[in-house]
């Protein structure tokens, strides 16, 4: 099953369903010499994040979480999930060049 560009019909889909189309995500941002810090927030209810952060062969055809796991093993990335599921922060190591 493809899903090639389907999200836009997703994004439109649930911004038209009462249960989700207030729903909205916070991102705090913060930069210093070394870093960049993201933390986001989300209303859901977040979600059982401990199997996505390393790559699963069973799921490789899976409509999501990869993306997940690729970003935890780059090595410039930290993530760091919270609580629920519903909370991350992301911390990017700078390279000299982005300094």
């Amino acid at each position: 099953m493809c899903l090639c560009n389907e999200w836009h019909a997703e994004v439109s889909r649930r911004l038209a369903d009462p249960r989700w189309r207030d729903r909205y995500a916070e991102l705090a941002f913060e930069r210093d010499e070394d870093s960049l810090r993201l933390l986001i927030t989300d209303q859901g209810d977040g979600f059982d994040f401990g199997g996505f952060l390393d790559i699963d062969p069973g799921r490789v055809f899976d409509p999501n979480g990869r993306g997940i796991a690729l970003a935890n093993r780059t090595g410039v990335l930290q993530m760091e999930y919270r609580g629920r599921g519903n909370v991350i922060e992301v911390r990017i190591e700078l390279t000299d060049h982005e300094r």
